[in-house]
């Protein structure tokens, strides 16, 4: 089996005690696995003790309360430091890395919404790496899946090459458009051999269509209070020039489209990976006016918390990709 990851895959390595948003402090529900579970009852001591009361159950399964009585006060993870990382749950030692399995392949990825994911996501051009996987299942190439990742790594490599980022996203808009048709009728080849060419409006941005978007967002579950004054800085700040940050804004439009673009497509639903693509790159343009490198990461990553890693706000934001008016691919290149 081939693995693929992002050339800034490896470098990941959590901050731990340094992370100024700890993810064991979030209110997420953290599901534990039945393995780590079993593994927490057999340990004996103050830390078998602690490691019980750290755990609930629904009846359903089994989940971490929060906040987590293994974070120490230095927040670092007890039960890390005295079992090692298998005395982790799976999600706890993935977090924020996420594995994606299509056709012959597994693909990885570390995800925006955690800071330090969000700094390399921003700092490193991205292009895809191929290590082979000693073991795990026999898998067989499909056809369907092997086409819309062609398109999908297409996608990635124009946008990697632009001069002109608005330019570029509105023609994926366009270019997504015309062919999801002929993808879901098996029409690949006729659909990768289109050509991706930028599409210039000639127009200036829509403040309006944007600031509609950004007030859909306070109507939408607000996991952090600072969010929603952070939505009302940007919104002032709309009519104000874009800053000088289109190639921080380029890679994170990438990892939506790695993370994404196959997923939804195998689900009929290509144009609202690039949808989603293009509206995080304009909410987070909105968003990053103004502020330090620094600052823009920590929005990067608030942005992904409240959004992409809110099941029911992406459900939300991706229903509505199909009934708003705003989210047709005219009205959003006009906010580009």
């Amino acid at each position: 089996m081939r693995v693929i990851m992002p050339n800034y895959y490896k470098k990941f390595v959590c901050k731990a005690e340094r992370c100024r948003d700890n993810c064991c402090k979030t209110d997420w529900r953290i599901e534990l696995d039945e393995d780590t579970y079993k593994k927490y009852q057999g340990v004996s001591g103050e830390l078998g003790e602690k490691l019980r009361l750290a755990v609930g159950s629904d009846g359903d399964g089994y989940y971490i309360v929060h906040p987590c009585p293994m974070l120490r006060s230095d927040g670092l993870c007890e039960a890390y430091l005295s079992l090692g990382n298998e005395g982790l749950g799976y999600i706890c030692r993935m977090h924020p890395r996420f594995i994606n399995s299509y056709s012959d392949r597994e693909e990885l990825g570390v995800g925006l919404a955690c800071e330090e994911a969000a700094r390399l996501i921003m700092t490193e051009p991205m292009s895809l790496e191929t290590d082979e996987m000693i073991g795990g299942e026999v898998s067989f190439k499909d056809d369907h899946a092997e086409a819309i990742l062609k398109i999908r790594n297409k996608i990635i490599d124009f946008v990697m090459a632009s001069d002109d980022i608005g330019k570029d996203i509105s023609g994926i808009l366009k270019y997504t458009q015309s062919i999801e048709a002929e993808v879901l009728g098996g029409q690949y080849k006729t659909a990768f051999e289109k050509i991706i060419l930028p599409y210039d409006r000639h127009e200036e941005k829509s403040c309006e269509n944007i600031a509609e978007v950004i007030e859909k967002l306070f109507d939408m579950e607000i996991l952090d209070n600072s969010w929603t004054e952070i939505l009302r800085g940007a919104k002032e700040k709309i009519k104000e020039p874009n800053g000088d940050f289109d190639e921080e804004l380029k890679r994170i439009f990438c990892y939506f489209i790695y993370r994404y673009f196959a997923e939804y497509s195998l689900d009929g639903q290509m144009l609202s990976a690039v949808k989603l693509a293009a509206v995080s790159f304009i909410i987070l343009r909105e968003l990053f006016k103004g502020r330090s490198f620094d600052e823009r990461i920590n929005l990067a990553h608030m942005y992904s918390k409240e959004i992409e890693y809110s099941e029911e706000n992406l459900e939300n934001l991706c229903f509505d990709f199909f009934v708003d008016k705003v989210f047709e691919v005219e009205e959003i290149i006009k906010m580009i």
